[in-house]
């Protein structure tokens, strides 16, 4: 997989590095700091149950 600069940054901030999926949709979106702000994802609006951290390669 080939991933590029910008799949990396948080989508939010535009700052820190993306370590956060959402659940139960799974979108992996922001960091940690902005994810904690959110109660629907940005992507698909369903509601933020549970929210995830991640390690991304």
């Amino acid at each position: 997989m080939d991933t590029s600069y910008n799949d990396l940054t948080c989508q939010i901030c535009m700052d820190a590095e993306v370590n956060t999926a959402f659940c139960p949709c799974g979108h992996v979106y922001c960091c940690q700091t902005c994810a904690s702000n959110l109660y629907y994802c940005p992507l698909c609006k369903t509601f933020i149950t549970f929210v995830q951290r991640i390690h991304v390669q």
